[in-house]
């Protein structure tokens, strides 16, 4: 999806019309009944559905007043009209079941980057602390005794423009990938092609995701009675500009005649084989492939996320021996120099 989309509140207004489905009556009539309950009520969910109702009662056709979706989710403003004219509530139940399922990828990803975030905070401030509090204290004392300052403490010294480019490079590092991981972690938002996804090897498990993703709308949109090249070429324009030149090539030759079977064949994204032509089957097929690529990108991450505890014991332990020898180095080279 293009936005960024906030999900608890999306949910949470499936949840309200999916309350009001079950009421006696027509939904209409259910969803204006929202009008007279509290209008001042500052929850967006709410709002939503208060809004859709408000367009109801001015007499507005469903698809038109389901348009305030577009921009919060542009899936669910394609599902909403056809789940309400077609009384397809198991498909919001199965839509809300899918957004759940994005929220935990969104977790996932946040915590296979708190341990990089966590080092590179620690590794910034200790070099911070270095720079301002003992690296100067350490200069005057070699300066004092008239020799040359020693290598480590000149390649972490970058508070002395002296010591530069040579002292740059670490601290450079250090920021540069705390910032990707600090933007990675708080907008919980990552793509496969990213820079902090490459850097980091979770590329794999991103583009599971991903692929994941589209797999579950494409059923959605199955389930909703839509065809299979319409369901590919609907969600092939809420994807990335990665994946959508290819789902409209597989539109294109489904509309040409050519069997799915032979279309996914070769396809990264529908590596599925399915036999059964009804559209009911096909929805469980890409259903299944979702929650096993879902699966297989939850293993990476949870060893990824083993990987980087030890990688960041392994950082924590090389930055404290590189303080302490650049410390010591300073005492025994004043040692050797006299």
């Amino acid at each position: 999806m293009k936005n960024k989309i906030d999900y608890a509140q999306v949910i949470e207004f499936c949840h309200i019309i999916l309350i009001i489905s079950k009421s006696e009556g027509r939904i209409s009539d259910s969803l204006s009944a929202l009008l007279t309950k509290d209008k001042d009520n500052d929850n967006k969910a709410f709002q939503w559905a208060q809004a859709i109702a408000q367009n109801l009662e001015q007499g507005h056709s469903i698809e038109e007043s389901c348009k305030i979706l577009e921009n919060i989710d542009p899936v669910l403003n394609r599902l909403l009209p056809l789940i309400l004219k077609k009384q397809l509530y198991n498909l919001l139940e199965a839509y809300i079941r899918f957004l759940t399922f994005l929220e935990l990828l969104k977790e996932d990803t946040k915590n296979a980057l708190f341990y990089p975030f966590i080092v590179s905070c620690l590794l910034f401030l200790s070099l911070l602390q270095l720079n301002y509090i003992l690296f100067p204290e350490m200069e005057k004392i070699v300066q004092d005794f008239g020799v040359n300052s020693p290598f480590l403490m000149n390649i972490l010294f970058f508070a002395n423009k002296t010591y530069w480019p040579l002292s740059l490079l670490i601290p450079v590092f250090i920021l540069l990938f705390l910032c990707l991981t600090t933007l990675s972690v708080f907008n919980g938002r990552l793509f496969a092609n990213s820079l902090i996804a490459k850097f980091t090897g979770i590329q794999t498990a991103l583009r599971l995701q991903e692929i994941s993703r589209i797999q579950h709308m494409i059923g959605l949109y199955l389930l909703s009675g839509e065809t299979l090249e319409k369901s590919i070429e609907t969600v092939a324009e809420l994807s990335t500009q990665k994946y959508k030149s290819h789902m409209l090539f597989i539109a294109q030759k489904l509309a040409e005649g050519i069997s799915h079977e032979i279309v996914f064949k070769d396809s990264k994204i529908f590596e599925i084989m399915m036999q059964n032509e009804a559209n009911q089957e096909l929805s469980s097929y890409f259903k299944l492939a979702s929650e096993n690529n879902y699966k297989s990108s939850k293993l990476i991450f949870n060893a990824y996320s083993g990987l980087m505890a030890l990688i960041s014991l392994l950082a924590v332990s090389f930055l404290v021996a590189l303080i302490v020898c650049a410390t010591f180095d300073s005492y025994y080279w004043l040692m050797w120099s006299f």
